[in-house]
């Protein structure tokens, strides 16, 4: 690959895609394809992933404290279940993320999900939508004595 070429090609098409206003990009690697994961380091596109660890109690806190340490660790959730820590990561590279993964199983056993794509990002809390009252419409007509619909009386 010649690098000169292929790499300002590719600042171009990430330039242009900021002039659109995109701020996220997805670039899809075939494993094994070591150039284009190279250049893909070389503009800084991050590999990012869910990692789940399962850690025995006597472990729990060296492991939050690794945790905590880690920058590449973005965010970290002490869980109900049998894990322990969830935690949003980015990485440089899949190399990188193996070694985030390596450095986490000391202390636990991590389980990995590589994040594709985020459909729902960022959305604050909210109260939710309250039910319709549904009940009420029937106790109006109940009051006044004009029932809304038939209702049937079953005898024995």
């Amino acid at each position: 690959m010649n690098c000169v070429v292929d790499c300002a090609a590719t600042r171009a098409v990430v330039s242009h895609a900021r002039t659109l206003g995109m701020t996220r990009l997805l670039a899809i690697v075939s494993p094994g394809n070591d150039s284009s994961s190279r250049l893909l380091e070389k503009l800084g596109f991050a590999v990012s992933a869910i990692i789940r660890v399962s850690a025995p109690e006597p472990h729990f806190a060296r492991l939050k404290a690794l945790a905590a340490g880690l920058v590449e660790v973005r965010e970290a959730h002490h869980v109900t279940g049998p894990d322990s820590l969830v935690l949003k990561v980015s990485a440089v590279s899949v190399g990188h993320l193996e070694s985030v993964i390596e450095q986490l199983g000391r202390y636990g056993t991590p389980t990995t999900a590589v994040i594709l794509s985020s459909p729902v990002r960022g959305r604050a809390v909210q109260e939710p939508a309250k039910p319709a009252d549904r009940a009420r419409p029937m106790l109006k007509s109940l009051a006044s004595g004009r029932p809304e619909g038939r209702v049937r009386a079953r005898g024995r």
